[in-house]
């Protein structure tokens, strides 16, 4: 795995092998890249991970093929993953990588319709929240609400 970071290798051709039931530990100098290699490890897993868990003891039924929805996944998580080493390319502490997840969230949050309606924002609104495309968790809301909804006597 080779990880570039501003144009410049931060990790370049890693490769390990680690023993099952041993207690292992990454150590190295600070900006050595430990932080960004658990993190790209940690991306891959935790996509396998919510789909074996969502799939396998919580029952959740897919229309479409199942690979497709883990490598969906995964992308997701490498992407979280992407924002996080993007924020941490600006900061200079884990605190103030944290500072920048409002600058990521809160415009999704306030466009993707769940607040106001998409089509009661002004067009320069709607227009940016088209661009994010970030519609479907209101959908998918109402739509959870309608079939949640108690049947009327």
């Amino acid at each position: 795995m080779t990880i570039e970071r501003g144009g410049r290798a931060v990790l370049h051709d890693v490769d390990a092998s680690i023993a099952g039931g041993r207690v292992t530990g990454l150590f190295g100098p600070s900006g050595s890249g430990k932080s960004t290699l658990i993190r790209a490890i940690a991306g891959v897993q935790s996509g396998i991970v919510v789909c074996a868990l969502t799939l396998g003891p919580l029952g959740l039924r897919v229309r479409g093929p199942v690979t497709l929805l883990v490598v969906l996944a995964v992308c997701v998580a490498l992407l979280g993953t992407g924002l996080g080493l993007l924020a941490s390319a600006f900061a200079r502490t884990e605190f103030q990588v944290v500072q920048f997840f409002p600058l990521i969230i809160l415009p999704q949050l306030l466009l993707c319709g769940l607040l106001v309606a998409r089509d009661r924002m002004p067009s320069v609104l709607h227009a940016v929240s088209d661009a994010l495309r970030f519609p479907m968790p209101s959908t998918g809301c109402i739509t959870f609400r309608a079939r949640s909804a108690p049947a009327a006597p």
